[in-house]
């Protein structure tokens, strides 16, 4: 089964609000070299972020790595479960819909 995504595909993710193990996050970032999704959660818990030294330093939103595919062009499981209804669309790229108008 050929589940391959185009990346263009992919960063359309960018922005879109899911659900991570329970948290609510967002799609922040794609890494092409995967390819996997970064998520941060949107919730009010926060984590605190060590600096070089591995000291305290500040405290910031969790973030998640989800990979995209499990194995070849299988799509992985944890992906699979964050639902995104827009990429179940069969409809074509909008650069490709041709304008509406009066037809005569």
């Amino acid at each position: 089964m050929n589940n391959s995504l185009s990346t263009a595909a992919l960063r359309r993710l960018i922005g879109q609000p899911v659900h991570y193990d329970g948290l609510p996050c967002q799609v922040i970032e794609l890494l092409e070299d995967g390819p996997a999704l970064v998520l941060r959660g949107t919730d009010r818990h926060a984590e605190v972020q060590e600096d070089q030294y591995g000291n305290p330093s500040r405290l910031v939103s969790a973030t998640f790595t989800v990979p995209i595919y499990s194995a070849g062009t299988e799509l992985h499981p944890e992906f699979l479960a964050l639902r995104f209804d827009c990429l179940c669309t069969t409809a074509p790229e909008p650069s490709l819909i041709p304008p509406s108008g009066p037809t005569r």
